[in-house]
């Protein structure tokens, strides 16, 4: 069962989400960040041992290190994009449900009658 019965449980659980999709977005800017310092400094290590002629075989491994780094910030990089868009969404379903129920669960809770139980909008 759904823990969303009421309006009120609604704007929780979308505020929660929004939450929780800001602090994935901050981990993944962090993450894509370390990756590209990570790939510089591969590359960076297999052009200085080029310069000083290691074989040709070792580079290359080196360089196929900063290739899958590149790979893992591209993916990190789509992965933060849909977050992104998730949390937008989010954004726009908690305006959506205040727009639709907001003004109802106000007078709902403004008035002096009590609601039938189960009912999504409450006055206590």
């Amino acid at each position: 069962m759904s823990d969303i019965t009421t309006h009120a449980d609604l704007l929780r659980v979308l505020a929660e989400m929004r939450v929780e999709m800001e602090a994935q977005a901050e981990d993944l800017n962090e993450l894509v960040g370390r990756i590209d310092l990570l790939a510089d400094r591969t590359l960076s290590a297999a052009d200085g041992l080029a310069e000083l002629d290691v074989d040709e075989t070792t580079t290359d491994q080196i360089r196929e290190v900063a290739d899958a780094l590149h790979g893992q910030q591209a993916a990190a990089r789509t992965y933060q994009a849909t977050v992104e868009a998730a949390q937008a969404q989010a954004g726009r379903a908690a305006v959506t449900a205040h727009r639709k129920h907001g003004a109802i669960a106000d007078a709902v809770a403004a008035s002096p009658v009590p609601m039938a139980a189960g009912a999504f909008y409450e006055n206590d």
